[in-house]
């Protein structure tokens, strides 16, 4: 799979995000007429599938192959708490810590350029205000500060032993996954209704920081963006129940996912 190939899912993803990268695979969606449980594992297979073929594919950047492959498995982590309560609280928080474990070990491969993009975007958007050269030393303070702490991320982590233990991580959760609903693998969804409840919640925890935000409060914008971005992931899935609303929903989600990655990156400028 290419790396840097628009997929048609129905909903676009902003490159300009770390945190959104252009390269979404097809099929994440339940189909109107597919059984539930073979839909999650078929979809959540997908998802492991492609994150490990980016970590394995030879050509590909070791830091882009660890952004694909982390935003894959986030849909994996939110298809996993949109059915927390049909699969049981024990499965639910074991797969969570392995995901948890697995996100962990890719984010040590990557470094943090929110402060570059928000001054890149920056420097665009008020160019007619500014003189060529303006800002020109502080970009490059960020830009060398980048580079030496991607050298140093690599020179602190045994980076092929590392992605090893990610990729043998992945490949088991995987083997689990596509054993959802069989008969002797535990319990897994059976219907639409096994939804409602996840679906609820991951907004119930999303509106309740928008209304902190409104209040004035500062609730923290990783873990909003989160809240977002599982939210946007949970109603794709469900995209071909109801592909006219649904379709906007998500796009907003993005919208707003996208917002506040960039607000990370102007706190981390600032």
């Amino acid at each position: 799979m290419s790396l840097i190939t628009r997929s048609e899912s129905p909903v676009g993803f902003d490159p300009r995000s770390r945190h959104l990268p252009a390269t979404v695979p097809n099929g994440f969606v339940v189909g109107s007429d597919e059984p539930v449980a073979p839909a999650l594992r078929r979809v959540t297979t997908e998802q492991f599938t492609v994150a490990i073929d980016a970590l394995t594919d030879p050509g590909a950047d070791l830091e882009l192959a660890a952004v694909v492959s982390r935003r894959s498995l986030w849909r994996v982590a939110a298809v996993l708490r949109l059915v927390r309560g049909s699969v049981g609280s024990e499965v639910y928080r074991s797969e969570t810590v392995v995901l948890r474990e697995v996100d962990k070990d890719l984010g040590a491969l990557l470094t943090n350029d929110g402060a570059l993009r928000a001054l890149d975007y920056l420097r665009n958007r008020y160019s007619s205000l500014l003189r060529p050269d303006a800002l020109v030393r502080v970009r490059d303070d960020l830009v060398r500060d980048q580079q030496l702490r991607r050298l140093r991320a690599f020179a602190e982590h045994e980076v092929g032993a590392e992605v090893e233990q990610t990729l043998h991580r992945q490949r088991r959760a995987r083997a689990r996954f596509t054993a959802w609903g069989a008969a002797d693998a535990g319990p897994a969804p059976d219907s639409f209704q096994s939804f409602a409840e996840g679906l609820e919640r991951t907004y119930r925890r999303g509106r309740r920081r928008w209304k902190s935000a409104t209040a004035g409060e500062h609730p923290d914008p990783r873990r909003w963006e989160r809240d977002v971005r599982d939210l946007g992931d949970q109603l794709e899935l469900l995209a071909a129940s109801w592909p006219e609303v649904i379709a906007a929903a998500v796009a907003g989600c993005t919208d707003l996912t996208t917002t506040l990655s960039d607000e990370m990156g102007y706190a981390a400028l600032q």
